[in-house]
């Protein structure tokens, strides 16, 4: 076999291999993607009630594969903050920015650090896939905010993650379905990394899926799931009334994540 014919098999070989892996399942990456594949999520423009320098963002993928985020831009149209993105957001999954350091929102991991502050008074966001493809935006007249509170600092939460980020599918966070600590150990007024406390139920899809075993011991508290693009769980116990809470600071029993609740919730 001459040189030659040897190092062409071998780049032939080096091709097909590559034609293989780009049409392999996983990451959409490089491709175009379709607005409100990924959106923004919830906004905490006002900080924390430790810092008003604490303020982070979410994002929520809406498909139901992974997506590469290297390459994309999530940026105020002043140009403050503009924020290069990386990694992977995972399917029907979130993706948490926390400015200055990772310590803004305690016991949960950001994805991304980032600087520059959000205006109080209201700016638009755009967030681009590469080629500046615009996939979705929030206020997108930069007017005053169309949820979230300065004082006390409550987030900003979309209602439907499926539709686009006009004001009016914006609220404020309750400040009972929280998740996470501030920098003084406090639950903040927020669902960072969790789905929003005013999340809009597609349809009349009132269904509860059991999670656990088919026969419950006497005394015991049963979980539900109740479906949507944003899962929430909650619980019965024989001692409780399913629409009540526990009174105290404490936790819902929850697979996923610990709901924080004031003290006298019912």
């Amino acid at each position: 076999m001459t040189r030659s014919l040897a190092l062409l098999i071998v780049l032939s070989s080096i091709a097909a291999l590559a034609l293989v892996v780009a049409r392999s399942p996983g990451s959409r990456a490089g491709s175009a993607q379709a607005p409100l594949d990924v959106v923004i999520n919830e906004v905490a423009w006002s900080g924390t009630a430790c810092s008003a320098y604490d303020e982070w963002i979410e994002l929520y993928n809406n498909t139901a594969s992974p997506i590469d985020l290297n390459g994309w831009t999530l940026q105020a149209t002043d140009g403050t903050p503009e924020i290069t993105l990386q990694g992977t957001i995972p399917a029907h999954g979130f993706y948490l920015l926390e400015r200055q350091d990772d310590d803004t929102v305690g016991e949960i991991p950001a994805d991304l650090v980032y600087s520059g502050a959000l205006h109080n008074d209201g700016e638009s966001l755009q967030l681009l896939a590469p080629g500046a493809v615009l996939v979705d935006s929030a206020n997108g007249d930069g007017g005053a905010w169309p949820g979230g509170v300065l004082s006390p600092r409550h987030s900003m939460e979309r209602i439907d993650p499926a539709a686009t980020g006009s004001d009016a599918n914006w609220g404020t966070n309750d400040g009972l379905t929280r998740n996470g600590l501030d920098c003084n150990g406090q639950p903040l007024n927020g669902t960072p990394r969790a789905p929003n406390s005013i999340w809009s139920l597609p349809g009349a899809d009132l269904r509860l899926d059991k999670r656990g075993p088919e026969t419950v011991l006497p005394g015991a508290c049963q979980d539900h799931l109740h479906p949507g693009p944003q899962q929430r769980w909650s619980s019965a116990c024989p001692d409780r009334p399913a629409d009540r809470r526990p009174a105290g600071p404490g936790h819902l029993p929850h697979p996923h994540r610990a709901l924080h609740l004031p003290p006298g919730l019912d």
